[in-house]
């Protein structure tokens, strides 16, 4: 096992066969010739989890299906080679491209045409259920079947081999505080907030010195509803809702401008990047507003 760890802790990028290894083999063909797959996901989210690692992905099947480029996009595969009846041909390219050598690649296959790769890979693995001459050339034999779990576990030895298994747990063991906020906005705010994948507010102009998040949805409602969808030359309003980590906000007050309902934060201009980190998640549109144009019969 201590050589399969000290392989598993060089891999820079995972390749998979498709049909056996993410799927349990099967295909569901209509009259029409249409056909289904069906994936793990837990194969899935172990995937995302490598991405989030910084490692790569890619898949090299020998069958051409809409199904699995739809789940490799879904996925964010990085390298999607179908209807590939010589595996080394599209595996040296992508090596090529990623700049890396075969001690940092790890293959997952099943069946016969696999093995060439098996030999060249830095860690060959086979699932439970591939054929004896695809074990016989594998490094590591999973215990999960394909398509059912067997990419995860894969996964899962390579991120702790690498020691990085415990950090991305953090997101899932260690739930932060946060503070559910709202900001009304109007078209151009959105735009880009949008450009920035809905991730960050953009920064303030020069006559904005101050950010005025607000502390209820009823009050963000209210001038998004009452005030852009009327007055702002696009007669629209919106109301996003987004959360701050809690330790972050305890070095602001919380201001009252009127009634019990209107509060809000004051945040700096020169404070957005350091606010704009401490956001948890998405900014979402939960309410649009729009209105009439006056101008308009």
């Amino acid at each position: 096992m201590n050589d399969i760890i000290e392989r598993a802790r060089k891999i820079k990028l995972l390749i998979m066969d498709c049909d056996g290894v993410l799927t349990d083999g099967r295909i569901l063909m209509s009259a029409n010739g249409d056909e289904t797959k069906m994936f793990g996901v837990k194969d899935g989210h172990g995937i995302v989890m490598l991405h989030r690692a910084g490692l790569r992905t890619a898949i090299i099947s020998g069958r051409k299906s809409a199904v699995v480029q739809a789940r490799a996009k879904e996925l964010g595969i990085h390298h999607l080679h179908e209807m590939a009846w010589v595996k080394l041909e599209p595996y040296e390219a992508i090596l090529a491209e990623e700049n890396l050598s075969d001690e940092a690649v790890c293959y997952v296959g099943d069946d016969v045409i696999d093995i060439p790769l098996l030999r060249r890979a830095g860690l060959a693995i086979a699932v439970a259920d591939a054929v004896e001459e695809v074990k016989e050339n594998a490094h590591y034999v999973t215990t999960k079947k394909g398509g059912f779990g067997a990419v995860r576990e894969v996964v899962e030895l390579i991120l702790k081999a690498q020691g990085k298994w415990d950090e991305l747990m953090k997101r899932y063991t260690e739930v932060e505080e946060t503070v559910m906020l709202y900001r009304p906005i109007g078209s151009k705010e959105l735009a880009l907030i949008r450009e920035a994948n809905f991730k960050r507010f953009p920064p303030r102009l020069p006559e904005q010195p101050i950010f005025y998040p607000v502390l209820n949805e009823e009050y963000a409602t209210k001038i998004a509803r009452d005030w852009n969808a009327k007055y702002n030359t696009e007669k629209v309003g919106f109301v996003t809702g987004f959360r701050v980590r809690k330790d972050y906000l305890q070095a602001f007050e919380v201001q009252t401008v009127g009634g019990s309902i209107h509060q809000e934060y004051w945040i700096p201009a020169d404070q957005l990047d350091e606010f704009n980190n401490n956001i948890v998640g998405d900014i979402k549109i939960i309410a649009e507003y729009r209105g009439l144009d006056e101008t308009s019969e």
